[in-house]
C-alpha cells in the first residue's frame, strides 16, 4: 500500500486547499484559501496533524465577508456573478469560505481507521483533498469494503442538522459512489447498515437504502 503520510508530506505547500481555524473531538473547521478551490458539500478532506492524517467530511459551508468590520449583511449589486468579477477585480479578495468537517477516520503508521483518533487537528495545520486512490484505500481495509463512520458523522451534527440528516446521506452516497463499481458499493453500504444498526442507528437505515436504490 501506497505510504500515504510520506506522500501528503511530499506534497507542496500550494496544494493545500486550507487551514484549520479550530478543532474538536467530533469536528474541525478550516478557512480555504482560493474560493473556486473550495471543497464539495459531503466530500472528504484530509488534515495533515503532525505524524498521522485526519480524514473529516465537509457537513457545512459558509461564505462571509473577509472584513471583521463589514456589514452584516453584504449591499445588493445587482448583477451576475461574472458582472461582479468584471466589474469588481478584488472581489474574491474580500470574501472568505469556512468549512466544517466531520472527523471519520485516520492513518497512522501504516493502516487506514474509520474511528476517531486518540489526537484533534491544530490551529493552522493543512488540509488537502484526497485523490482518487486514497478514497479507495480509506474504504478497502484488510481487503474489506468499509464504511462504519456514518455514525461519526451524524454524533458530530447539531439536534437541527440530525433532523435532516437524510438530505446529507443523499448528497454523501451520489458523492462516494464516484470512486466505485456498483459491486463495490454494494458491499460498501452493507457495510454501513451494519454499523448503524451496532450504534442504535438503525432507524437510519430505510432512508440510506431508499436513497442508494434510487442512485
Amino acid at each position: 500500500m501506497i505510504d500515504w503520510l510520506s506522500k501528503i508530506k511530499e506534497l507542496d505547500v500550494e496544494a493545500s486547499i486550507g487551514e484549520i481555524i479550530s478543532s474538536s473531538n467530533l469536528s474541525f473547521k478550516f478557512q480555504v484559501y482560493n474560493l473556486e478551490k473550495s471543497p464539495e458539500y459531503s466530500s472528504i478532506v484530509i488534515v495533515l496533524a503532525g505524524k498521522i492524517l485526519i480524514n473529516g467530511v465537509v457537513t457545512n459551508i459558509q461564505m462571509n465577508p473577509k472584513d471583521a468590520l463589514a456589514q452584516e449583511i453584504p449591499s445588493p449589486l445587482k448583477r451576475t456573478r461574472e458582472q461582479i468579477e468584471k466589474d469588481y477585480a478584488d472581489i474574491k479578495d474580500k470574501l472568505i469560505i469556512t468549512c466544517e468537517a466531520a472527523i471519520i477516520g485516520y492513518y497512522e503508521n501504516g493502516r487506514f481507521y474509520q474511528k476517531r483518533p486518540r489526537h484533534i487537528p491544530w490551529i493552522h495545520d493543512l488540509v488537502f483533498q484526497p485523490s482518487y486512490q486514497y478514497i479507495r484505500d480509506f474504504h478497502i481495509i484488510n481487503n474489506h469494503y468499509k464504511l462504519s463512520y456514518l455514525p461519526l458523522i451524524y454524533d458530530s451534527l447539531s439536534r437541527e442538522e440530525k433532523a435532516s440528516f437524510g438530505f446529507f446521506v443523499d448528497t454523501f452516497i451520489g458523492y462516494i459512489s464516484q470512486f466505485f463499481e456498483r459491486e463495490e458499493m454494494d458491499k460498501i453500504i452493507k457495510d454501513a447498515q451494519e454499523s448503524l444498526i451496532l450504534n442504535g442507528l438503525d432507524f437510519l437505515i430505510e432512508k440510506l437504502n431508499e436513497i442508494y436504490i434510487n442512485l
